[in-house]
């Protein structure tokens, strides 16, 4: 039954990523134009090597806490999936200016860096579950993808009837229904009620 759990938070928390992944780069393309919008594949895999490098410093002492580290992940790729896109809109990074503006290199990196934010948490997610339970990678990774494939059609639905901003808080509420799977059922009721808020709040004021 716990794994099957898992599977169920796992391919959320993936939907939740992938969908986030393919809606910036939509948002990246109109903020900054299309051809900066490739990067978004790097971002992803550079939240993915950085999450594994924590976890291999943390070792056991991460997989031992794994019921609170899991879903605090989760939620902590929700929030800043929600939180990151005002941050990146306020960095002053300018595209056109990087052939003659060698000050636009360190926006850019800076503008990389709070991107890639949410796929570390998303990462860790998915590093804290097949350290600790090594036995079941298989149907986990098969959650992971079934998660993906669901999330890339739910972006580009998405896409048709929302905003931008609007379609990654709707996809980021994802990592907070993985934590409420995860969380035993009294944590469950005693977050989900500010978690709903929270979610309430992000999808009718989007950033």
């Amino acid at each position: 039954m716990r794994v099957l759990r898992l599977s169920c938070a796992i391919a959320l928390v993936s939907a939740g990523a992938l969908g986030y992944q393919l809606l910036l780069v939509r948002w990246l393309a109109i903020a900054h134009w299309h051809p900066l919008a490739v990067v978004i594949i790097s971002l992803a895999l550079l939240g993915h090597g950085a999450s594994g490098g924590a976890l291999s410093v943390a070792g056991a002492r991460a997989v031992a806490r794994f019921d609170v580290l899991f879903p605090a992940a989760a939620i902590a790729f929700a929030a800043c999936a929600i939180l990151v896109l005002p941050l990146a809109a306020a960095i002053p990074f300018n595209g056109l200016e990087l052939a003659w503006n060698p000050r636009q290199l360190g926006w850019f990196a800076l503008l990389y860096l709070v991107l890639s934010v949410p796929f570390f948490f998303a990462a860790c997610c998915f590093g804290l579950a097949f350290a600790r339970f090594g036995s079941e990678i298989p149907r986990l990774y098969g959650a992971d993808l079934l998660g993906a494939g669901v999330g890339a059609i739910v972006a580009l639905v998405l896409l048709r009837w929302l905003p931008v901003e609007r379609a990654v808080v709707t996809v980021a509420t994802l990592g907070l229904a993985a934590a409420l799977v995860m969380l035993p059922m009294r944590r469950a009721l005693w977050l989900g009620v500010p978690l709903a808020v929270f979610a309430f709040v992000a999808s009718t004021r989007p950033p």
